[in-house]
């Protein structure tokens, strides 16, 4: 070989080697601007969650639906961030470092999805939340001191608490008209059942037939729907607690759930997962997904040399959102 092909090949390797650190930097840019955003959605998540709910007409025949006493919840409030995102994300983890066939990368691309899940949730059911202003169950609990106490009006339609100078009587008086939908509901549905999603598709718990010499399942699976349900259970467990401690009506329940369920769907496809992903898809990846799996450019996978590379390489999709396509 010439000092002139030895050279050429030099600088073949150097560009390509330039445009992977170019490539591997830009994908932390993309996922930087993506937890930024989510950090703003959660942010106004939060602000909802304080703010003064619509003061909404109460017709008096319908006092004995708010007629509860007020208990504490059984699910503290203060232990969601851990059941939504805290221990899911560590599931994730723990998945991705334990995956062995190539998709470990991917535990970052499913990370954000349940980031925006959960953010997306929480944004939606709290505005929800601002613009109904339905009452709680134990309303009249917070409003007039007691279960069955004589109520008093402003006027008709609109109840008059007393003197609410007191914060803590005021806080209680404002989250009695956040009812509908379930927050604790939502934002557990949010992250336990996109968890659920997320193992079903680790454990490969719905490979098709297709991928196999057999129309019969010989292996067994019966563990592998157990532990992928078992997160979901636990959003369910709470979304009863929300109907036993009387926080909620069944409807604000089960609408929190739907809400939940579908941010969990949404953020999961969003982000290029399946469940019923086909083993053949997963061992054989698109040229694209390739590409955005490493950061290589086109140029570097034209080498007949690199097939083997090429075929080993992690699927992971880029970040929810490329600043490239702006």
């Amino acid at each position: 070989m010439s000092s002139s092909e030895k050279t050429t090949m030099r600088s073949d390797t150097n560009n390509g080697n330039s445009n992977n650190v170019l490539s591997a930097m830009n994908e932390r840019y993309r996922v930087a601007f993506d937890v930024a955003l989510l950090l703003v959605l959660l942010s106004i998540g939060f602000a909802l969650e304080f703010a003064e709910p619509y003061e909404k007409f109460l017709n008096p025949s319908l006092l004995y639906r708010l007629r509860y006493p007020m208990k504490p919840n059984a699910v503290p409030t203060a232990l969601l961030p851990f059941l939504s995102i805290a221990f899911p994300l560590l599931c994730i983890f723990l998945c991705s470092k334990m995956d062995k066939s190539g998709r470990r990368g991917r535990g970052t691309a499913a990370s954000l999805g349940l980031l925006l899940s959960v953010a997306l949730s929480f944004v939606f059911v709290n505005s929800v939340k601002q613009a109904c202003g339905n009452y709680r169950p134990d309303f009249a609990a917070r409003c007039w001191g007691s279960a069955d106490a004589e109520p008093v009006w402003k006027e008709y339609g609109k109840p008059e608490c007393g003197n609410l100078e007191n914060e803590s009587l005021l806080n209680d008086v404002r989250q009695g008209r956040r009812s509908f939908p379930s927050g604790h509901t939502s934002m557990s549905f949010s992250g336990l059942f996109y968890l659920s999603l997320y193992l079903m598709y680790y454990l490969k718990c719905f490979i098709s037939h297709s991928c196999r010499n057999t129309t019969e399942r010989t292996e067994a699976f019966v563990w592998k729907v157990l532990i992928s349900l078992a997160p979901l259970s636990v959003a369910v467990g709470v979304a009863i607690t929300r109907i036993r401690d009387m926080w909620h009506h069944p409807e604000d329940v089960i609408v929190g759930s739907l809400l939940g369920a579908g941010t969990s769907v949404f953020a999961f496809s969003l982000q290029g997962f399946s469940v019923f992903a086909d083993m053949n898809t997963m061992l054989n990846p698109s040229k694209y997904q390739r590409l955005n799996a490493e950061g290589v450019n086109d140029a570097s996978l034209e080498d007949d040399n690199d097939e083997d590379e090429r075929a080993n390489m992690a699927v992971r999709p880029s970040s929810m959102l490329n600043l490239n396509e702006i």
